[in-house]
């Protein structure tokens, strides 16, 4: 079910709000007395690209005028859209190339190029495909998907033309699943001409093969029995590997009465990170030794998620030899002092181990725990006896304590505390600090601030929102700005610079919502009542429901 459109515009909007007000006047927004001066950024301190010592041109002046007038979200957003949709087709590689549309890291150039490709496309594809491939761009395999998806005939023809084989592996490789779904005969004949022009290998052809095998396996069967035995092997194993995806059960039954089926079955799972997760959700699905071979062939598969979990299974029930067993066990025991360091430090308490799994344990364990708790990895190696281990773990502190700037923080309430008294200039050094704090510590830290009396909150705020210290954590620096946008300073009213902090809080939409949209949207739809929440109703339904499908697509993650 898709979000309601409003959550999904919701970070979007402090970007566009925020671009709207910096824009309007060609003024720049400028911090408060009270914030330390931001230093200057690449991106978002500049205006549009110009040309050389002329500058821009002026038809290129005249149809950004609208965009640089812009004084709300919703001017702004009908700006990039009115471009967008009357920019003619013949002028975007121009546009492209100079970069006029130069306002990076902002909601608006997302939805400007995502518009533009999507027009391109439709209306010269072949001259969309040509200017992705001369400047090596990393939409050139969505955009050769979405063309063979459409017209797959054409699309054929221009990968044909490819005089580059690096060009026409990209675009093979992008088409393949399209070409696969809309003409499976189609496909199965570009294997043979991809394999003229490759050889055995490359990742065109298995990816065409692999797609074959997920939409249309019977005929990729009977196709692929006159095919030279390299491709009868690719093309075997990625059928075994379709048939487990689709089900896994019924895949394993059909293998087991197989002569050969345990050897298709390890082919098919070697460096499949999918299928081996599978497996170790049905062990006793497998018949007798195929687990246990499976697993000790990709033990991080099996144990990365849960490596406790399987020092704690008795590993001989499976079938597992002890040289497997051990395999197994000695790759969990490497990632459990990364995901659990407190229970593999209770290992080491006890006699089960032998020496080289003690030092390996003791490394990772140490080296984590040292990186959140300092203290409490310095008691844990001062109960070692042996020297060897003693010195392990000197380093593996060591290592962590250099790796964290040298020291460890206080506890959140004395970090917020000591905040208040830095001066600004030299404030990213005592924030570095925090990297060292584990979510629970960060969590601390966020309702520490929120209780904090009112007159030490906007300092304290201020030096949490400075562009240069993007090390805070996200969730404590969105509290600070959220405080901000609610309480600003009162010389605000009258100078205009609560512009500052809504910037600030674009920013962080932006960098947060790439990397959690959810939580992104949370946090601004938490935020004070007020011009910047209510852009989105305001737009004209067709234009909301453009925009909301564009970002529910994970278009705003990259330009």
């Amino acid at each position: 079910m898709k979000p309601p459109p409003v959550q999904l515009l919701a970070p979007a909007c402090f970007a566009l709000f925020a671009f709207a007000g910096w824009q309007a006047g060609g003024e720049k927004i400028s911090a408060p007395a009270s914030a330390a001066a931001p230093a200057p950024s690449k991106h978002s301190e500049r205006g549009p690209r110009t040309t050389g010592k002329g500058g821009m041109p002026a038809d290129v002046r005249e149809r950004l005028a609208a965009i640089h007038a812009a004084r709300t979200p919703d001017d702004l957003m009908r700006a990039t859209l009115a471009l967008a949709h009357s920019l003619p087709v013949s002028e975007m590689e121009r546009w492209y190339v100079a970069d006029w549309f130069d306002f990076h890291d902002s909601m608006a150039a997302n939805l400007f190029y995502r518009v533009t490709r999507a027009r391109w496309l439709a209306a010269d594809p072949a001259g969309l495909m040509g200017y992705l491939l001369r400047r090596n761009d990393d939409k050139t395999g969505e955009m050769a998907g979405l063309w063979a998806k459409r017209d797959p005939q054409a699309a054929l023809a221009f990968m044909e033309s490819a005089k580059n084989p690096g060009d026409l592996e990209r675009l093979a490789s992008g088409m393949a699943g399209a070409l696969a779904a809309a003409d499976p005969a189609l496909a199965v004949a570009q294997v043979m001409k991809l394999q003229a022009i490759f050889g055995q290998q490359g990742w065109a052809i298995s990816s065409l093969i692999g797609e074959l095998a997920k939409h249309s396996p019977a005929l990729l069967e009977s196709e692929s029995a006159a095919w030279p035995a390299s491709l009868q092997k690719i093309a075997e194993t990625q059928l075994v590997a379709a048939s487990l995806k689709r089900d896994f059960a019924a895949g394993i039954a059909g293998l087991s009465e197989s002569p050969d089926g345990k050897k298709r079955f390890l082919e098919a799972l070697d460096s499949n990170s999918d299928l081996a997760k599978e497996m170790a959700k049905h062990p006793d699905l497998l018949p007798p030794g195929w687990f246990a071979e499976a697993a000790s062939a990709n033990p991080y598969y099996i144990v990365g998620e849960d490596p406790g979990k399987w020092l704690g299974t008795d590993l001989a029930t499976l079938g597992f030899s002890d040289e497997q067993a051990k395999r197994l066990r000695n790759n969990a025991m490497s990632y459990l002092g990364s995901k659990d360091p407190e229970r593999a430090m209770e290992m080491l308490a006890g006699d089960d181990l032998d020496s080289s799994q003690r030092l390996n344990l003791l490394s990772n364990a140490l080296s984590n725990l040292a990186g959140k708790d300092k203290a409490k990895a310095e008691e844990w190696a001062a109960r070692l006896t042996d020297p060897q281990e003693i010195e392990q773990a000197r380093q593996a502190i060591e290592n962590a304590s250099n790796h964290a700037a040298g020291k460890s923080p206080p506890a959140p309430a004395d970090w917020l505390a000591g905040l208040a008294d830095k001066d600004p200039g030299s404030v990213w050094q005592y924030i570095r600090q925090t990297q060292a704090w584990d979510s629970e510590q960060v969590a601390t830290a966020t309702r520490e601030f929120r209780d904090l009396p009112a007159e030490q909150k906007s300092d304290i705020a201020a030096k949490l929102v400075n562009r240069t210290d993007r090390m805070v954590p996200v969730e404590l620096r969105a509290e600070a700005i959220g405080y901000m946008l609610e309480s600003p300073p009162p010389a605000d009213a009258s100078t205009g610079e609560s512009g500052y902090w809504v910037h600030q809080a674009s920013g962080l939409a932006s960098s947060w919502g790439s990397q959690d949209p959810l939580a992104a949207g949370r946090w601004v739809s938490s935020l004070p009542e007020g011009e910047a929440r209510q852009w989105a109703a305001g737009l004209p339904a067709a234009e909301r429901g453009a925009v909301a499908d564009y970002l529910d697509q994970g278009a705003a993650l990259k330009p």
